[in-house]
């Protein structure tokens, strides 16, 4: 039982540390994706703390999982209608600027 009950916690480690990079993706995706179009300047130093911060290095997927959000971001915001477009604006730039990962201006 204890075998099964270790074995059960062992595997669910890396699951959890991949959900952590695929978050890290995301979030750091959505406020490079959003830069042109929400007119802001993104800080690169801050971008790099960032990353080195949450993402293990030995994740080499973080990347193109960075790569596809950012331009699965700026994909979908050529989609919104203008209000849409303030109010994501809007929420991207008060929490990226929560983070120090944009420049305020």
């Amino acid at each position: 039982m204890r075998l099964a009950i270790a074995i059960l916690i062992a595997s669910a480690i890396p699951a959890y540390a991949y959900q952590d990079i695929t978050k890290a993706a995301v979030e750091l995706g959505s406020v490079l994706g959003s830069e042109t179009a929400c007119a802001f300047k993104v800080n690169d130093a801050a971008v790099a703390a960032y990353i080195k911060t949450n993402v293990d290095p030995a994740e080499m997927h973080f990347a193109n999982s960075l790569y596809m959000m950012s331009g699965g971001t700026a994909g979908q915001i050529s989609l919104m209608t203008p209000s849409a477009l303030a109010a994501h604006c809007m929420a991207i730039k008060a929490s990226a600027g929560h983070y120090g990962l944009i420049e305020m201006q």
